[in-house]
């Protein structure tokens, strides 16, 4: 009978409790405010809202609290798709004299590791890229513009907060205003709708939804409120009853709580800038500068570097230069760009040009980019944004940048080369390799750091300031700097009219991964494996010799790279495929079964030989 009203007592303290567990939660505890905030009291989550804007970089200027919703300068299709939604730490200032926290003046910050409401990695992938303001282990929220420093590649540039519709339903109980329970915490549709349920003794109060003036959260998909603390629910119960004199009907809508809405515009540009170059030497070769710098949050890779010339009076410039680059990112909060210098050599046309550098845009008789100051249009590439090793999320592995008009300069005049005077008739008598020029075999343009394998030319200019016509030898060595190798390609005659010039053209060779020289000369060669020394002169025309044979040979430097990966492209591969014809093969089956036999049968017995064997025991 004891154990009975034991079990029994023992099964109604566990209903007692199961019920209070559903009536009444924990309020939550106290969490420390970020630094230099310490008059502020941790008060609830609620949501933060993210949207982000590619722009002109020369427009971020315009992004204010005041053009916001202006189509002309936000374009809502350059969001990226990915939810931007996250849980917003609310730490709010202490009313002494009423005893309650000041939730509408509360500040909010993004906690990366809030476990009860983990923001998207998306976000946390943005913000890092954007270098949004923090305070000790948060991001700001409230007051991050105020705190983003430079404004050159983001600008962060709206806040608001969209008030919330609660729902009251009577509900008695023993609570009160200043004596509230936490009679639960909802979860509708998925962890990004949490929110508490509060009691006062009268009402039950929930929150029913944002502010349904901005659609992506106006709806119960996305809903933060929850996690309060003691005193936060004390201000918001003050709040409610502020506003609706305890006139409630179904709902009341409290302005400044729930979701904070910011708004961040950012660019994506590159530019040429300070483009320098020298005088053609007396080969006919310049030397040239260049700065390229990448005002975005975002590394740059395979940007294309381009360099062209065009002549006076020409009708389309001539690529005599191109570099792939991989571009740093900008230091987003002091606003410096991303930055790097590019040199080269490149041959200078005979008459005077402008020179043009381009990044990431090429010359196109259609295309839609005109600069002042620069002949001819432009088409861009596309750019190619990366941050710790991955794309943007929703903002695509190739862009295009909002402006080009930075992506092309140019120089003043520059004069063209002339040949040296060598004194015509009355000069010394000479042979001269002018020019070498290490091409794409399939392009024609000019390569430095040719890939493995890559097919290339050498187009190279002679001159014979001789009186006289006549045969000479041009000849075209290899030079592997690796195993010190000096091979002899290509040997040809040529004959030289007097005063005349020739090019010759070799192809197709390739170089692998390292140092290499093409050195291409006229009446002069080397049987030895060193470029430098070693070589000896011939007579022009088997007779005649030169003054100097300073300039009868010509080196082009090459650095060999390898291979860059390929990006993996879908293709369709199709092939006719031979079958062998259908054979009918006959496989036999056996089955076993057990027949009763009633009597005797005779069966057929098969007797084994016997396979004996002898052990011979030896005994004493």
């Amino acid at each position: 009978m004891r154990k009975l009203v034991f079990i029994m007592l023992l099964s109604f303290l566990i209903i007692v409790f199961q019920i209070r567990t559903a009536l009444a939660a924990d309020w939550a505890p106290p969490i420390s405010p970020p630094p230099g905030y310490n008059n502020l009291i941790y008060a609830y989550n609620e949501g933060a809202f993210f949207q982000f804007y590619l722009t002109n970089p020369f427009e971020l200027e315009k992004y204010n609290q005041n053009y916001w919703n202006d189509a002309d300068i936000i374009s809502p299709g350059q969001f990226p798709p990915e939810s931007r939604f996250a849980a917003d730490l609310l730490f709010a200032p202490n009313n002494r004299v009423n005893g309650h926290l000041v939730i509408g003046d509360g500040y909010g910050f993004v906690d990366p590791n809030n476990r009860s409401a983990p923001p998207p990695s998306d976000l946390i992938y943005w913000l890092k890229a954007l270098e949004w303001p923090m305070t000790g282990n948060y991001y700001n929220v409230t007051d991050a513009g105020q705190k983003q420093g430079s404004t050159a590649v983001r600008k962060i540039f709206y806040h608001m907060l969209f008030g919330t519709d609660f729902y009251a339903y009577p509900d008695p109980t023993n609570a009160s205003n200043l004596n509230p329970l936490l009679k639960e915490q909802a979860v509708h549709d998925g962890p990004s709708t949490i929110y508490d349920v509060i009691n006062n003794g009268q009402y039950s109060f929930y929150a029913m939804q944002y502010d349904s003036s901005l659609p992506e959260i106006g709806n119960m998909m996305y809903m933060y409120f929850f996690n309060f603390t003691r005193d936060a629910a004390i201000g918001f119960l003050h709040r409610v009853y502020t506003i609706s004199q305890g006139n409630f009907g179904k709902s009341v809508r409290i302005a400044e709580i729930g979701c904070e809405l910011k708004k961040v515009a950012f660019t994506v540009d590159l530019s040429v800038e300070q483009l320098t170059t020298t005088a053609p030497d007396a080969s006919g070769e310049a030397t040239f500068g260049a700065v390229v710098k990448n005002l975005s949050p975002f590394n740059c890779e395979e940007a294309v570097f381009r360099l062209y010339t065009w002549p006076d009076g020409d009708q389309q410039p001539t690529l005599v230069f191109q570099q792939e680059l991989n571009l740093d990112r900008a230091q987003v909060a002091s606003g410096v760009p991303g930055s790097r210098t590019v040199y080269g050599k490149y041959p200078a046309p005979g008459k005077n040009y402008k020179l043009i550098a381009t990044i990431n845009a090429y010359y196109n008789p259609s295309g839609i980019i005109s600069v002042p100051g620069v002949p001819g249009r432009w088409s861009g590439d596309f750019y190619r944004p990366t941050f710790e090793g991955r794309t943007p999320p929703g903002l695509g592995a190739a862009i295009t940048e909002p402006y080009y008009s930075n992506n092309v300069t140019t120089t003043g005049l520059q004069q063209g080369w002339q040949p040296p005077d060598t004194g015509g008739n009355t000069g010394p008598d000479d042979l001269a390799v002018t020019g070498v020029q290490v091409l794409d075999a399939q392009t024609g343009q000019p390569v430095s750091s040719p890939q493995a394998n890559q097919p290339l030319k050498v187009k190279a200019n002679f001159t014979s300031t001789f009186n006289v016509g006549g045969w000479a030898k041009i000849r075209l060595y290899k030079y592997q700097a690796e195993y010190k190798r000096l091979d002899l390609v290509d040997s040809v005659n040529v004959y030289f009219e007097p005063h005349g010039t020739y090019t010759k053209e070799w192809g197709n060779y390739t170089v692998g991964v390292g140092q290499y020289k093409f050195v291409v000369s006229i009446d002069y060669y080397n049987n030895s494996n060193d470029p430098s020394t070693g070589w000896k002169a011939e007579k022009f025309d088997g007779k005649y010799d030169e003054k100097t044979y300073d300039n009868n040979k010509k080196e082009a430097d090459l650095t060999g790279t390898e291979q860059p990966p390929r990006r993996p492209e879908p293709r369709q591969v199709s092939q006719p495929v031979w079958y062998p014809p259908v054979v009918w093969k006959e496989t036999p089956i056996y089955q076993e079964f057990t027949e009763p036999i009633y009597g005797w049968k005779k069966v057929t017995f098969i007797k084994e030989e016997a396979n004996g064997k002898v052990r011979v025991r030896l005994v004493q």
